[in-house]
């Protein structure tokens, strides 16, 4: 077995989620973007669902998605304010 990493322990143990919406830029680039996922892909899947499928959505596609939740909301009769909730997030 090998030997603890403080390190890596004290990381995990003082680790914290963040909403999305708390995040700001800059977001990583593809080349520091592709360590983590593999690192990410190597954790526990207690619901046995892999292989691991990871969509990374760039800015430039944001106004787009926003467009489809305003649309999947009217389409499915939403509330003005949910519709514009989901078109927020995006």
């Amino acid at each position: 077995m090998p030997a603890p990493n403080p390190a890596a322990l004290d990381f995990l143990l003082t680790r914290r989620s963040r909403p999305a919406k708390t995040l700001t830029g800059p977001a990583p680039t593809r080349a520091e973007l592709e360590p983590m996922l593999t690192a990410a892909a190597r954790t526990p899947d207690h619901g046995k669902l892999e292989p691991w499928r990871f969509i990374v959505i760039k800015k430039s596609a944001m106004p787009r998605l926003a467009e489809t939740a305003e649309k999947f909301g009217q389409s499915n009769g939403l509330h003005h304010e949910q519709i514009a909730k989901g078109r927020a997030q995006f």
